[in-house]
């Protein structure tokens, strides 16, 4: 696997052009996997920022550094109530079938 920065994440590209304009990345909270900070190749930085249990799952708002404009907030979907804490350093790992694309006119693009 070629090394990337702390803030790049594998996407799959299809058949458009990743270069003619920007686009816009969502995520859905089941495509991201939290992991120890450092544990996984792969994983991208983030921050827990603050933790919603709601039983049978947690969903745990990560923010992640994308160099100096703030960073990205993602929201991670897990299972049951894991031992994390709010200020928590952690990796996260997002999954490159679950990014969709879209472009500056809000359409989904084709991947």
């Amino acid at each position: 696997m070629k090394s990337r920065s702390p803030s790049e994440v594998p996407i799959k590209t299809g058949t458009f052009n990743a270069h003619a304009a920007p686009v816009t990345a969502g995520i859905r909270p089941e495509s991201l996997r939290l992991v120890p900070a450092g544990a996984a190749e792969g994983a991208v930085r983030g921050v827990v920022e603050h933790l919603e249990y709601l039983g049978h799952e947690t969903q745990a708002h990560v923010r992640i550094a994308t160099g100096g404009d703030g960073g990205v907030r993602l929201v991670a979907r897990l299972q049951g109530m894991p031992g994390l804490a709010k200020g928590e350093t952690v990796g996260v790992q997002i999954d490159p079938e679950g990014v969709h694309l879209f472009g500056a006119d809000g359409h989904a693009l084709e991947h």
